[in-house]
């Protein structure tokens, strides 16, 4: 499982507030999920070389966070684009459980009990 955190090179800092809520989420209630290996957090600027492919097989048109899941060779299988993230922003302790919970959803193989509609190669 893996979060992506993805932003452009400018970013203002609501979107600087929204990694640093998002880190913190994961680094305080997933670091067991994080230390074994079962979940990884990746903060992705997508304006890097490299980069690009995040902004097709995600749909990102801004800073986005997506919660996805990878089959056994990394590939990705399933994901979900967590799209309250904005509304959430000047609400730390809403975002932090919108964002836990839908980490919780998405461990447990849940991922329909997630916000968006999203799967690989589908649209949001």
């Amino acid at each position: 499982m893996a979060v992506y955190y993805l932003h452009n090179h400018i970013r203002c800092q609501t979107c600087r507030d929204m990694e640093s809520m998002t880190v913190e989420t994961v680094d305080l209630d997933f670091q067991p999920e994080v230390d074994s290996g079962v979940l990884a957090m990746y903060t992705i600027d997508v304006d890097d070389p490299g980069q690009e492919h995040f902004v097709t097989e995600f749909d990102v048109t801004g800073p986005t966070l997506v919660v996805a899941e990878l089959d056994d060779e990394a590939q990705l299988v399933l994901w979900r684009s967590l799209e309250r993230i904005w509304e959430l922003s000047e609400a730390p302790v809403a975002y932090r459980d919108y964002v836990r919970q839908a980490i919780q959803a998405a461990l447990a193989g849940q991922f329909d009990a997630m916000t968006a509609d999203t799967s690989a190669g589908g649209a949001r």
